[in-house]
């Protein structure tokens, strides 16, 4: 079983994380943590454009 209270602290660290793909990654990996028990693996899902360097289609 996940340490709740553990993981509640490894996502209030996110607030700090700047760098929104950076924080965005942070938060998935605590929360394939938190899932892990139950055999889920949770995927990142972000809109075209999300992030500042990715190129834009044509």
């Amino acid at each position: 079983m996940p340490n709740i209270p553990e993981l509640q602290e490894r996502l209030k660290k996110a607030a700090s994380i700047e760098d929104p793909l950076k924080k965005r990654l942070w938060i998935l990996a605590v929360i394939t943590e938190a899932l892990r028990p139950y055999k889920i693996q949770p995927i990142l899902v972000a809109p075209a454009g999300s992030f500042p360097d990715e190129e834009k289609a044509g």
